[in-house]
């Protein structure tokens, strides 16, 4: 009963169980596990001829067992050595082919005996972290064009980020911030929310003023906005102010960003005078020829921040959502100048 109590845990411990003989009166003393034995065996004999086949293997096993992007495989020159290594997994039956060749799925089993195989030649964990490096560096970017592409990858990104040793704290903090500026563009805000905040406590032990636990913060903040937790997103953006203020120039677009972003909540918490105290500084710094990066950012707010998503919100003061009233896609810029003349 304990044994099975320990096959319902985790699927870390389940690994770490199977990967060990367990002892058992009723066989030979010379005889191994036969289930364990058999697969063994078949993991040997893929090393042994097809090199290529084994990596692929192995790094499939740290990825989610079903709708297996081509894409999301580690890269192999030329191709006819990816189909041939590709050939022989699935006529080992490790995996099958889907969407002619363009997804795989890895038989469960097949994908829990793999990492038991690699957790017996204390490989896993450098599998595992290699594994996530390459999601790292291939995950795509936050640009509504390649939705479809993060669509598929997030259920990968989230096998990664849900296993208890894979990879560093901070590239698991970086694949976070990734997933979480995805779904935001996405619009699934309270998913963006969660992800952000692993990414927030992955970089935690970094200095306070490293610039990727600043973006990670600034990210996080803009999510609170969007999911209407405007007092969390204020109280995170003014450290973040604070914190780029004192290590970045005046006219440094991370700065100016954070400050644009800042302004913006404090409107639509109703602190109207420190909004244009903000506004009004960052609005002097626009004049010292950086307009152009902070437009760039309001473009990029545009996806993401709560009066472009949230049709169905309160309206603030002065501010409409996309598609509703008769300004309804107006340029941002012209609005941003409309209302400092109001609140002058």
């Amino acid at each position: 009963m304990e044994y099975l109590g320990l096959l319902r845990g985790t699927e870390e411990a389940i690994v770490h169980i199977m990967s060990r003989e367990m002892q058992d009166n009723k066989r030979y003393k010379q005889s191994k596990n036969a289930v364990a034995t058999t697969w063994l065996v078949s993991f040997r004999q893929v090393v042994e001829r097809d090199a290529v086949a084994a990596d692929l293997l192995r790094y499939m096993s740290c990825i989610e067992w079903k709708a297996i992007p081509h894409s999301i495989l580690p890269p192999v020159q030329p191709a006819a050595r990816m189909k041939s290594a590709v050939g022989t997994l699935c006529s080992y039956s490790f995996i099958s082919r889907r969407d002619a060749e363009k997804t795989y799925d890895m038989h469960r089993l097949v994908h829990l005996a793999a990492r038991i195989w690699m957790c017996q030649r204390d490989s896993l964990i450098e599998t595992q972290r290699n594994a996530m490096q390459h999601l790292v560096d291939i995950f795509p970017t936050s640009d509504y064009t390649n939705r479809e592409l993060w669509r598929e990858y997030i259920p990968h990104a989230a096998r990664m980020k849900n296993s208890e040793r894979a990879g560093e704290a901070e590239t698991k903090g970086r694949l976070c911030l990734q997933v979480g500026q995805c779904l935001q563009v996405d619009g699934r805000i309270k998913d963006a929310v969660e992800w952000l905040e692993e990414s927030r406590d992955c970089v935690e032990n970094l200095a306070e003023d490293d610039p990727d636990r600043l973006l990670s913060q600034y990210e996080l903040a803009i999510a609170y906005w969007a999911n209407g937790q405007i007092v969390e997103a204020v109280r995170l953006l003014e450290h973040v102010v604070a914190i780029r203020e004192r290590v970045l120039a005046e006219d440094h677009p991370s700065r100016l960003a954070s400050q644009h972003t800042l302004a913006g909540a404090y409107d639509a918490s109703n602190q109207e005078k420190r909004s244009i105290a903000s506004d009004a500084s960052m609005n002097k710094q626009r004049h010292s020829g950086v307009t152009a990066s902070v437009e760039g950012t309001e473009e990029r707010l545009r996806h993401t921040l709560p009066y472009r998503n949230v049709r169905d919100r309160p309206l603030d003061k002065g501010v409409l959502p996309v598609g509703k009233g008769k300004n309804a896609g107006r340029d941002d810029r012209k609005w941003w100048q409309k209302w400092k003349k109001r609140t002058a």
